[in-house]
């Protein structure tokens, strides 16, 4: 049974210290996390261009080059600190060696990582969070999956940091709210 897809509002802060301000405040103690890289390798030096949060019913996605690797660091690494919080990501493995690699920014004590949670669910699926997501919500989760994949086959775009803001950043922030979702 496809379940309805949840509705997210386009978090827009004035400022870090507002989106800071707005997660420690959350009423539900789940955050998702999602990094959006230049490739898969950090160990052969790419990195996150940017990181997207999920928290209430709410999603940002905040790019290095507009508010900087630093200061969203900074950010992170006070969001991390909040005990009442509990962090969810998919493959947190990999958004961590990014977040640690471009942030300096280390894990929180508590995670969820829905790629692991996904294996415990239903061991013989697909793990990957799109077509978990579609399986659970239908269409509606993938709908941004297939405007990125038809950006990057009509460009010849690798790199997601070179897909325009106004394609990326919904993308992005997709990717948290379906973590967060399922």
């Amino acid at each position: 049974m496809v379940r309805q897809y949840p509705s997210y509002t386009n978090y827009s802060p004035t400022d870090l210290s507002d989106l800071r301000q707005s997660v420690l405040a959350s009423k539900d103690p789940l955050v998702a996390v999602d990094t959006e890289t230049t490739g898969f390798h950090w160990q052969n030096g790419d990195r996150a261009f940017g990181v997207a949060l999920a928290w209430d019913n709410n999603c940002v996605f905040l790019r290095n080059s507009e508010y900087g690797a630093d200061k969203i660091g900074l950010l992170l690494t006070d969001i991390f600190s909040a005990k009442n919080l509990t962090y969810c990501l998919h493959n947190s493995e990999f958004d961590f060696h990014m977040m640690k690699e471009t942030y300096q920014v280390d894990p929180p004590q508590a995670i969820l990582d829905t790629l692991r949670v996904s294996h415990l669910y239903d061991s013989s699926m697909s793990h990957a969070l799109k077509d978990w997501g579609a399986a659970v919500y239908g269409k509606a989760a993938s709908f941004h999956e297939g405007v990125i994949d038809e950006y990057r086959k009509a460009y010849k775009i690798r790199d997601y940091s070179h897909i325009p803001p106004e394609i990326m950043d919904s993308y992005a922030a997709n990717d948290a709210v379906l973590t967060k979702s399922l």
